[in-house]
Order: C-alpha cells, then structure tokens, then sequence
C-alpha cells in the first residue's frame, strides 16, 4: 500500500506527535466509551487513548500490531469481521490517502457500517501530490514518496459519507508550501529525478528510502543539486501559499439512519 506499511515501529518512532493527539482527544465526543481505530499501525495513537477508551486497534499488519498495547485485530481495512454498529466511534488517522479509489470507497463504507454514532478521521490537507513525486529505479514508474494516492479537503469531506453529516472539521499542524502543478510537471519533464526533493523537503521523517508502488522495488533517496529544478522551487515560492497539514473531521450518523 506504500512505503510506510513496511516501516519497522524503531524506524517511525521519531514522528510521534503528541499535539495531534492532543487535537483528536478534543474532538472525541464526552458520551464515546468504546471506539475502534482501523489502520492503527504501531500504536502510536491507539495507545495513548487506551489509557481512556476501550478501543480495539485493527491493521492488516501482524508486525505493527505486537506494538499496541490493547486489544488488537488483524484485518484488512475494507472487511472487517465484527457486527454492524460495534463501537460508538470509528477512527483513522493517515490511512485514506493511501487506499486505491475501489478500496477507498469499500473502506469508507465499512467505517459507516461498523459506527454506533461517530466517524473521527484525519489526513492531510490540500496536498500537492506532485511535490514529492519520485520515480522508480526499477520500472522507471512515478510514486507519491510516502504512498499516498488522494488530496483532501473540506469540500471532499463534506461528500466523504452517506448516513453521517459533519460536525466539527478543521485544518491544524504545521504549515507546509503547496507546489504548484504546472512547474511540478516541468521539473520532473527537464531534470533528472534525484534533483526533484531538496533534503530539507522531508529530513523530519527519518528514512532514507521509498517503496515503490507499482513494483514493490525499495529505492534509495538521494538527493542532487539541479539548477533548473531549484530554479523552479524559487518560482514556486511566489506562486504557492502553505497550508495547514492535516484536517480532521468529526462525522455524527444522521437521525433515521
């Protein structure tokens, strides 16, 4: 799915994030006993609110799960084995970005299917995909850097469900520059590819490698200078505003449903 479901817990440690946590505890309503967080990975979240939810971590990875320290289930994210309406609240965080369209669209149902009353996402904000764009040294085929597939924001939250209506949704985090996608395409049609993400674009994440989307293949980050592509970036300065990097949301199912 990409490159972060194969990153070891030792390897994403240094991204923990307390202030997001401290945003998602905010945003849980008062009357949420029991909550299931499906793409939980190591824990990283999942652990923090157990120490006040019952909550039931669920990932498809069996390595990920020996890191959560409550109840765990080893699942896929669009079919998951447990009696509709199980929880009072159903969360995900970073996970939608990076589903196909089909499996997307199924997952999110399965989130509908699974909540008593909530729907509590996160995912990143008005992101230019194009920005961190690599290509593979193998199929020679172009990839989203950490394996995301979708760009989000309120409008596509506000279509995201069917049975359950908005109730509270916001942008917070760090600000990050867009890139605007005409000189995206440029870059990557007049330099080579090691030119197209300056170290300092990503040097918080901790990892010096990318898996492939398309063949699997791990592909070494490097970095080297290229005038045209820093040119470019510059352009980019004047043209692109930041953002805001994460929005979350805060669904209710709607009465009668």
């Amino acid at each position: 799915m990409s490159n972060y479901a194969q990153r070891t817990y030792e390897e994403i440690i240094d991204i923990k994030d307390d202030k997001k946590v401290k945003v998602i505890k905010q945003l849980i309503p008062k009357d949420v006993k029991t909550i299931v967080d499906i793409g939980c990975g190591n824990g990283l979240i999942t652990n923090q609110l157990a120490a006040t939810y019952d909550i039931l971590g669920v990932d498809i990875n069996p390595t990920k799960l020996k890191h959560v320290k409550t109840k765990t289930l080893e699942s896929s994210c669009n079919k998951i084995e447990l009696p509709d309406k199980s929880f009072d609240l159903v969360f995900s965080s970073e996970l939608l970005e990076h589903l196909p369209e089909q499996l997307l669209r199924e997952t999110l149902s399965e989130f509908e299917r699974l909540s008593k009353k909530y729907i509590l996402i996160t995912v990143p904000n008005k992101e230019s995909l194009i920005k961190l764009m690599v290509k593979c040294d193998s199929c020679k085929k172009l990839y989203h850097k950490n394996g995301h597939l979708h760009s989000f924001d309120f409008k596509t939250l506000d279509v995201m469900f069917t049975d359950f209506r908005i109730l509270e949704k916001m942008e917070f985090g760090p600000l990050i520059r867009a890139y605007n996608n005409i000189l995206g395409k440029t870059k990557h049609a007049l330099t080579p590819a090691s030119s197209w993400i300056p170290k300092f674009w990503s040097k918080k994440q901790g990892i010096s490698y990318t898996y492939c989307l398309h063949c699997g293949k791990k592909n070494e980050t490097k970095h080297r200078f290229h005038p045209i592509a820093f040119g470019l970036d510059m352009i980019n300065l004047a043209l692109s505003k930041k953002n805001k990097s994460q929005l979350i949301a805060l669904f209710e199912r709607k009465s009668g449903e």
